[in-house]
């Protein structure tokens, strides 16, 4: 059905609202009639981690099938390994990751934190993104300093030759004082030539934003068609 068999979802930061988006587009694509399922491979934060719990809510799965190697603090994968010496199991969440592709039409990965975030000394998110294959959708702010966090995601990714589906741009606030977040999401994708695919409206705190963003993530979903 699709020219790929995954997309992989980043974002500019921690905190940004790609579970939201990863939930949004999934129940969207569903909608559509598309086999889809997601998995948010590395996490941390807890055991079971709320990310993937969210993940597991809007597919109807157990969390253990939305997630392959999680940490209970909230820190980088890299800062835990230096404290307690464990060691990451790409390896095992690359393959869970392949298992899925066989039983669905379409898998969506869900990132930690942006592209940079270390595994360890030698191995991070976009060597992850670099060894599935899958496209990116990047998931950014529309706050003031995003241009800069975006603009550098977006450049390190074509440096690295990822195909970049567009990025989504999060009013993760509903401060009224910002000025620039009317403009920001459109000067993103006129410096960087990337399609912003959507700007997602400040739709309050909890787990129901993505059923509140409804037609947002509709409209998402027939471009992600679209583009892959």
């Amino acid at each position: 059905m699709f020219r790929n068999k995954g997309i992989f979802i980043t974002a500019t930061d921690t905190e940004v609202g790609k579970t939201i988006v990863t939930c949004g587009l999934t129940m969207a694509l569903r909608k559509k009639g598309v086999s889809v399922c997601a998995i948010k491979p590395v996490a941390s934060g807890g055991i079971p981690n709320p990310d993937s719990i969210l993940l597991s809510k809007c597919l109807g799965v157990d969390p253990d099938d939305t997630s392959a190697v999680s940490f209970k603090e909230p820190l980088a994968p890299y800062s835990i390994i230096r404290k307690t010496g464990m060691k990451i199991d790409v390896s095992y969440a690359i393959q869970k990751i392949r298992n899925l592709e066989r039983s669905s039409d379409l898998v969506i990965v869900e990132g930690i934190g942006g592209i940079l975030v270390p595994f360890d000394k030698q191995y991070s998110v976009i060597d992850l993104i670099v060894e599935l294959g899958y496209p990116v959708l990047v998931v950014c702010r529309t706050e003031l300093g995003t241009i800069n966090h975006t603009l550098m995601t977006l450049k390190l990714l074509e440096h690295r030759k990822v195909p970049i589906i567009g990025f989504t741009a999060n009013n993760t606030t509903d401060a009224e004082t910002d000025i620039s977040q009317p403009d920001n999401p459109g000067i993103i994708e006129e410096l960087s030539g990337i399609e912003c695919l959507c700007v997602f409206p400040y739709a309050g705190k909890g787990n129901d934003i993505s059923t509140k963003l409804d037609k947002e993530f509709e409209c998402l979903a027939e471009k992600i068609i679209s583009k892959i």
